[in-house]
This record gives structure tokens, C-alpha cells and sequence, in this order.
């Protein structure tokens, strides 16, 4: 399996409030203004890099509030696969901290797993999301097939650790061999003092 990088450059979205007083910092994001701020990741069998079969995009077709989400396409032509979006979040350095990440999730087809991750490192493969790490915390989800926004949440109790920088990603895994699309919206990233 090759995985491999695409940066999503729509325009800037997501915004980002800097640790308050009580070290709390908030980061909301409706996909709005784009993807910018997100790198998108993908691990698809058989994708020799030129992106067949799967797309990660910003959409119009559905949304929670405002007028856009972010959409998650696999055609199911390469078996199973996972697509995640992943931006890093400023964080106080030798803190720990508890990293939330939720957010609205959509879909007509069953087939589909939501994953969501926080560490100190981008995720590097589809097996980041499967078991947590000293370094990370994964969560995965069945996502039920049905129009309907389904909520979607995960904590990770982020040690202590030098890092003024913690990584988070959002995405669907599909477990079966069929075509999946998946809308996420209203995504909140809280960093709270442990």
C-alpha cells in the first residue's frame, strides 16, 4: 500500500484562537473558507499517486450550518482505503493538556468507519488511526448509513511533552469494497489544561 501527500489548497478556513488565560485554546472549523489549513493524507491500495478512485474536497451538497463541509469520496475501485484531513494546532510546550476533537458526520452509504486522531506527529499511515501510542490517540467509529449529521467526538490526555505543536486528523476508512461518500462539518478542536 503507497501513501502519500496531497496538500489541499483551497482557500484558508478554520479559525483558531490562541491558549486564553485559563491555557484553554479553541480551534472551530465549517470548512467555509476552504481547506487551506488542512493537509489531506490518504493510504488506497494499489494508487500509484495520481489519485484515481478517491477524493477529499470542500462541498456544497450538504452542511450542518453555513453553506459548506468537507467531502470524502472513495469509488471502491481499489478495495478498502482511508482518506483523513490534518492541520496542527498551536499548543503550550511541557504541558499536558486534554485534546478534543468532534464534529458532524454525514452519509447515504454504509461502509464507512470515521477515524480521528491528536498527537505530536501528523498521522503517517492508515495504521495511525487503529491503536493509540504514547505519541497519539486514535479513534474510530461506525459511521450509520442515513442523511442524517451523526455526532462524533474523541479525548486524548496528551502527556507532557516539549511539542508547542499537537496534530489532528479527521476521515473516513472504508470497510468494504463499495462506493462511500462522507460529509464532516462543524469540527471543534479544544486543548484544555489537563
Amino acid at each position: 500500500m503507497r501513501v502519500s501527500w496531497v496538500l489541499v489548497a483551497v482557500l484558508v478556513a478554520g479559525c483558531a484562537s490562541p491558549p486564553s488565560p485559563s491555557g484553554r485554546a479553541l480551534v472551530t472549523d465549517g470548512f467555509e473558507a476552504g481547506l487551506t489549513v488542512w493537509g489531506a493524507g490518504h493510504a488506497v491500495p494499489g494508487d500509484a499517486g495520481n489519485a484515481s478512485g478517491w477524493l477529499v474536497s470542500r462541498s456544497y451538497e450538504r452542511a450542518v450550518e453555513g453553506n459548506a463541509s468537507a467531502r470524502f469520496e472513495v469509488d471502491g475501485s481499489h478495495g478498502t482505503a482511508t482518506l483523513w484531513l490534518q492541520r496542527p494546532v498551536p499548543a503550550a510546550p511541557d504541558e499536558a493538556r486534554d485534546v478534543r476533537l468532534s464534529l458532524q458526520a454525514s452519509s447515504d452509504a454504509a461502509g464507512a468507519d470515521i477515524v480521528l486522531y491528536a498527537g505530536f506527529d501528523p498521522p503517517g499511515n492508515a495504521t495511525a488511526f487503529i491503536a493509540d501510542a504514547p505519541d497519539h490517540a486514535a479513534g474510530r467509529h461506525a459511521l450509520a448509513a442515513g442523511s442524517n449529521w451523526q455526532p462524533e467526538a474523541f479525548t486524548w490526555a496528551m502527556p507532557t511533552h516539549g511539542n508547542a505543536t499537537v496534530w489532528v486528523a479527521l476521515g473516513l476508512t472504508t470497510t468494504e469494497a463499495a462506493r462511500v461518500v462522507v460529509f464532516m462539518d462543524d469540527v471543534r478542536i479544544e486543548l484544555q489544561p489537563a
